[in-house]
């Protein structure tokens, strides 16, 4: 399998400093998108401009990127050096190589659908934004047809009245958002989707257009946008693999006073402090080659901007782009309308998921989003090998797709565990409560304090919802899934992990904390049938008649997995050779209550203790 590496690429043009900065700092930016006011404030900018003279060439572009990774930046430059050419560009490749050859184009039309979702207002609102975006561009007169008509149609005619066949660039920025924001609504998304459609059959229509680019992070089919020959999907195309994201030449040459400040705040080195952001921030992916590593633009700015603001203190690690782009929303919507497959996530976590680039650009329809191509296209998932490089025709080559770095993982695990557990917040994670369980989890973990840490565990399962456990209270890899992902959150993506081999078979979950392995292995206490029950003529009437596992039962099981763990020596295929402590924990997990009924905590000398568990009901909970 074909490994990523960073290739080497030209190196950007520093961009001058306005003000002398006692440490060589140079102000980074985390929020907002005019790339002229950004030059004239003396923002600290990666030069991708030597990339923007070949891809205007292709004249009808899409490009795909997840949210925060400066899509309306580019086109706000694309937008400049049409307008006004090259002079705002000083130190910059454009400029300074002389690549730009493109005609000025005074009318511009720059589009944002940012924000654009509600279906009882998105004619209205596009009219206004459509209307607005010829009159900046210099048609005066655009902005009052949206007082003479409501109607889209009509506006279309009056707007080409007004161009007077001049040549025209269209920009259009998040194209997706009407229906990306209503995956989980199918009338507001079909009803956005025909909005569209008329758009995009109008705009191809134009024959005055020298210069097309649409950006956004999803593919809709029947919208007109991605029909036929009319316009180029260089999401994936490796020339242009780099022109959104940092690469690692230029995080180490643009932001080396950064390093060498942060290392110092840590009392790190720089290459261990390079490692750390590499492990956390890097690892996107837009090449269908698999040959390019990009860091988190949003990420790297804002891990940075702490050091800017408080040169005293070491900056902290936080999801930076997680908590900016709106993903998990998106997420949390589609999963209110799709079922879990626990297979799927059990296999994502462990192994990735192999796309054809085909199906990594698919186009989907309200009716068949699937899990996998919403998380590549959105970010959580990017590509990390290719499977078959002799394959020739690329779009038929497999691509391995993995969790997208540590931030990312562990967000997703907040995403995923708010909707099992209905407990999301407003930004689509979790809620107060159950952040509280997970985090006395996690002490009770890194303090071996095995009951408080299995109540914490079983308050968060008895917040599932039913209807989630329909079909899956009678598999061990449900529990084992959902148990993982409170560690994960609770302790770290990096440091847990699920079925861990050695040669005598596979633990289910180790978890790494500090100097110390923590061993578990779940077992399920299936409910048992009453002997004296006859057939019953319905499956209401099967589930009365049978009862919970015995308590017997319960310590048998228990038993059977602490000599197990013993036996075949689990934790020998270590994620780590720098532990002083080995701990193996059993937890048995009842099918009829749904949490873990019994549980056993040893070392590899002795046993630690064991003890049945009262489970808890939501109307009185236990205290932690």
């Amino acid at each position: 399998m074909a490994e990523i590496s960073n290739l080497p690429y030209p190196q950007s043009v520093p961009v001058p400093t306005v003000q002398q900065d006692p440490d060589g700092l140079q102000k980074v930016v985390t929020g907002g998108s005019d790339f002229l006011s950004l030059r004239e404030q003396g923002y600290l900018m990666v030069d991708k401009t030597a990339l923007i003279p070949m891809l205007v060439t292709m004249r009808n572009v899409f490009l795909s990127r997840p949210r925060r990774f400066g899509k309306s930046t580019l086109l706000a430059m694309i937008k400049e050096l049409y307008t006004n050419g090259t002079e705002k560009f000083k130190g910059l490749a454009v400029h300074e190589q002389g690549l730009w050859h493109e005609p000025i184009i005074q009318h511009v039309i720059l589009i944002d659908f940012n924000e654009l979702s509600n279906p009882n207002t998105f004619e209205k609102d596009l009219l206004c934004r459509l209307c607005s975006a010829f009159e900046q561009a210099g048609f005066h007169g655009a902005l009052e047809l949206q007082y003479k008509d409501n109607h889209l149609n009509t506006i279309y005619g009056e707007l080409i009245k007004l161009q007077q066949n001049e040549h025209i660039v269209v920009l259009i920025d998040e194209w997706d958002f009407p229906l990306s924001s209503n995956l989980h609504d199918r009338e507001a998304f079909e009803k956005n989707k025909e909005i569209l459609k008329g758009f995009y059959s109008w705009l191809r229509g134009l024959d005055n257009v020298d210069f097309t680019m649409v950006t956004g992070i999803m593919r809709f089919k029947d919208t007109a946008v991605l029909t036929g020959q009319y316009i180029y999907d260089i999401s994936m195309e490796p020339t242009f693999a780099p022109l959104l994201g940092y690469t690692k030449e230029e995080l180490k040459t643009n932001f080396a006073a950064y390093i060498t400040k942060t290392a110092a705040l840590n009392n790190s080195s720089e290459d261990e402090l390079l490692k750390k952001i590499e492990l956390k921030y890097d690892g996107f992916c837009f090449d269908a080659d698999a040959a390019l590593s990009l860091y988190c633009p949003l990420s790297i700015n804002a891990f940075f901007r702490q050091v800017y603001i408080n040169r005293k203190a070491p900056p902290r690690f936080d999801s930076f782009w997680m908590d900016t782009a709106n993903t998990p929303q998106g997420l949390r919507k589609y999963l209110k309308l799709h079922q879990i497959d626990f297979d799927k996530l059990e296999q994502i976590k462990a192994t990735g998921i192999t796309l054809t680039q085909n199906q990594f650009t698919s186009q989907m329809t309200f009716d068949n989003v699937e899990l996998v191509p919403l998380l590549v296209q959105g970010g959580f998932m990017s590509v990390k090998g290719v499977v078959d490089p002799e394959e020739d025709d690329r779009y038929d080559r497999q691509l391995l797709c993995k969790f997208t770095n540590a931030e990312v993982e562990k967000l997703y695990a907040k995403v995923l565990l708010g909707y099992i557990t209905d407990s999301s917040s407003g930004d689509g994670l979790l809620d107060n409560e159950m952040w509280a369980y997970i985090r006395k989890v996690a002490t009770a973990v890194r303090g071996r304090d095995i009951i408080t840490a299995v109540n914490g565990i079983n308050a968060v399962l008895a917040h599932i919802n039913y209807e989630l456990w329909a079909n899956e209270q009678d598999r061990e890899v449900f529990y084992r899934v959902l148990i993982a992902l409170i560690l994960e959150i609770g302790l770290g993506p990096n440091n847990v992990r699920q079925e861990v081999p050695n040669n005598n078979g596979r633990s289910d979950i180790e978890v790494l904390v500090g100097d110390s392995l923590v061993v578990f292995e779940l077992k399920l206490a299936r409910n048992k049938k009453r002997k004296s029950a006859k057939k019953a003529a319905d499956a209401a009437k099967t589930a009365l008649l049978t009862e919970p596992a015995s308590l017997a039962t319960q310590i048998r099981l228990s038993k059977e997995a602490y000599d197990q763990v013993i036996k075949k020596g689990y934790g020998s295929g270590t994620m780590s050779y720098q532990l002083n402590h080995w701990h193996g924990v059993v937890l048995v997990v009842s099918a009829a209550s749904r949490q873990i009924c019994y549980w056993r905590h040893f070392d590899r000398d002795q046993e630690l203790g064991h003890g049945a568990v009262k489970p808890i009901v939501l109307n009185n909970p236990n205290k932690l």
